[in-house]
This record gives structure tokens, sequence and C-alpha cells, in this order.
């Protein structure tokens, strides 16, 4: 009986240890989501103001 609780809290010890790196790994992806995030965002208005400063000088040549 106690050989079965043994290989019990071993085998549970084993999962547990899984689940810890499955949620390591989540966390460092979320972090890096994150901050391709902020760089994705940084880009978008680049792209704003440049589209901006383009549309002024399209203006510049209407007739």
């Amino acid at each position: 009986m106690s050989v079965r609780i043994a290989a019990a809290a071993e085998e549970q010890t084993a999962v547990a240890s899984g689940m810890k790196q499955n949620i390591d790994s989540i966390n460092v992806t979320a972090g890096a989501t994150e901050a391709r995030g902020g760089e994705i965002s940084r880009a978008g208005t680049d792209v704003a103001a440049q589209a901006h400063a383009l549309s002024r000088l399209v203006q510049q040549f209407k007739i």
C-alpha cells in the first residue's frame, strides 16, 4: 500500500513539475507578446504620422 502511495506521490510531483514548466513558458510568451504589442503600437503611430504628412504633400499638388 505504501508503495502505491509513494508511486502516486511521485507521479503527482512529476505532473506538478510539468505544469510549472508550462506556466513558466506561458509567462515568457506573454511577456514577449506584450513587448511585440508595444512595438506594433509604435509602428502604427509612425505609419499614421507618415500618412498624415503624405496627405499634406499630396494636397500641395491639387489643381
